[in-house]
Order: C-alpha cells, then sequence, then structure tokens
C-alpha cells in the first residue's frame, strides 16, 4: 500500500484524489486543497487544511509531521526531507508547520530533521532558499538538531540560509543571500526589522502594508524602470519623450510604435 499511496500523490490535483488520500489512507487532506503532482514518502502524519495550494514537483520525505493550514501555499520544486535518527530521539524531531496563510516560495531546500516552523503570513522565498535545523558539534563530535522559526508575517528573501536556531522576528525582512543564525542566548529577543549579511545583522525597522494585509500573495503590480530591448533604452536616454508612466508600462523612442 505504501507504493500505491506514493502514486496517488503523483497524481494531478483533484478532489478525487483528495478523498482517495481521506478514505483509502487515512490524510487529513481538506476537500479543497489543490495538491499538484508530488513525491511523498515516508511521512508519518500529514494535515493539509482547506484552501491549500501545494503546486507540482514538491518532495517530502522522512517527515513525523507536515502540518500545512488553511489556504497556506507552496510553490514548486521545493525538496523537504528529515533524516529519521533524530525521530528515534524525540517524535516531534521531523516537523515543518506552516500555518494560516503561509508561503514557501519555489526551487528551496528545507532540512526538517528537527522542527520548522512559519507563523501567519510568513514567507520562505523568494526562490533557492536554504533552511538547515542540523549541524555538527565539532567539540563533541555529534550531529545535532534544532528548531527554525520564521513569526507571523517575517520574510526570508531568495536565496537566504536560515541555519539551527535561527528564528526570524514577527514582521521581518531577511535579505536575499543573508545567512540568520541562533541567537546569542536564549534570552536574546531580537526586535522586528530588516536583516542583513552574513551572520545577518540587524540594520533598521521596516514597515509597510505588506506586514498589515490578508492575503498571502501580492496581487497588484507596478514596472518601476523602463523595459525592453537595448534601442528602446537609447531612445530613452536620448528623448525626454519616454513614455514609461503609460498606463501600460511601455517604453519606446518617438520614432517607434509602441505594439
Amino acid at each position: 500500500m505504501r507504493y500505491v499511496e506514493l502514486l496517488c500523490w503523483l497524481l494531478p490535483a483533484s478532489r478525487v484524489k483528495n478523498l482517495v488520500l481521506r478514505r483509502v489512507f487515512r490524510r487529513s487532506v481538506a476537500p479543497s486543497a489543490r495538491i499538484g503532482p508530488t513525491l511523498l514518502l515516508g511521512v508519518r502524519e500529514v494535515e493539509i487544511g482547506e484552501g491549500v495550494t501545494v503546486e507540482a514537483g514538491n518532495a517530502f520525505r522522512g517527515l513525523s509531521r507536515l502540518h500545512l493550514g488553511a489556504e497556506a501555499k507552496v510553490g514548486s520544486w521545493n525538496w523537504v526531507s528529515a533524516h529519521p535518527v533524530y525521530q528515534e530521539i524525540d517524535p516531534a524531531a521531523g516537523t515543518l508547520f506552516v500555518d494560516y496563510r503561509a508561503k514557501i516560495g519555489s526551487r528551496c531546500y528545507v532540512d526538517a530533521s528537527g522542527t520548522v516552523t512559519l507563523g501567519r503570513y510568513a514567507v520562505l522565498g523568494g526562490n533557492r532558499c536554504t533552511v538547515q535545523t542540523h549541524e555538527p558539534d565539532f567539540e563533541a563530535a555529534v550531529q545535532t538538531v534544532g528548531r527554525i522559526d520564521l513569526e507571523d508575517y517575517a520574510f526570508a528573501s531568495t536565496a537566504s540560509v536560515l541555519l539551527k536556531g535561527a528564528r526570524l522576528p514577527e514582521r521581518s525582512l531577511l535579505a536575499a543571500h543573508a545567512t540568520l543564525v541562533a541567537p546569542r542566548s536564549d534570552d536574546d529577543r531580537r526586535p522586528g526589522g530588516l536583516y542583513v549579511g552574513t551572520p545577518a545583522r540587524y540594520r533598521r525597522p521596516v514597515d509597510g502594508e505588506y506586514f498589515r494585509r490578508t492575503e498571502n500573495v501580492m496581487t497588484e503590480h507596478r514596472i518601476d524602470s523602463p523595459q525592453g530591448a537595448i534601442d528602446s533604452l537609447r531612445a530613452v536616454a536620448d528623448s525626454p519623450r519616454a513614455v514609461a508612466d503609460s498606463p501600460h508600462g511601455v517604453v519606446g523612442s518617438p520614432r517607434e510604435g509602441t505594439h
């Protein structure tokens, strides 16, 4: 039955797929969840809430618990796995907990051998983020695991790295390519704000409508710089008549069409 379930997870998204996962394999999958072809292997407990979207090409392997709260989103081509040896020490190890309307982007690598949590409206990515809950203790020659937490409305940008013990505070931004490590002590409460560098350091407070939004994706779009081929950019430099602020965001010279 293990491989029959594996094949079921690999089917395209449908309510029938969700029904089979519930009725036959006793998985807690909401009827309205949209789960694309997914590799799920060796996951002990699955909880997928109403309105969840899991795009195609994700892999979840070896977890003790996979929780995707209501209206959470998971992009495509993410790899989430856990080493089972830590679950022999603590059954709660191997947990990925994604809360209400939180989001994992695309092409991220998540080592959930310990515990990884995303709070309400938290976002991991961007793309190509790395989350690593285990690390060696070289002094004792022991492999260790811990937890990594993104609090409510926290945002980890593209290609950022979060290492064992990292905690991104509520309403914070982790800059692209930054590396967040554990605080120096359990009493070290980091303030919310922008974190940059390797290791990441607090830079300044942040604020904006993003941190008060009620959707897990940004639905409005804007173009902030001239677009188009090189000849169009030269025309912009040569002429004050560029139309970058047109309703269609089209940039061109007075001699060119805008179609």
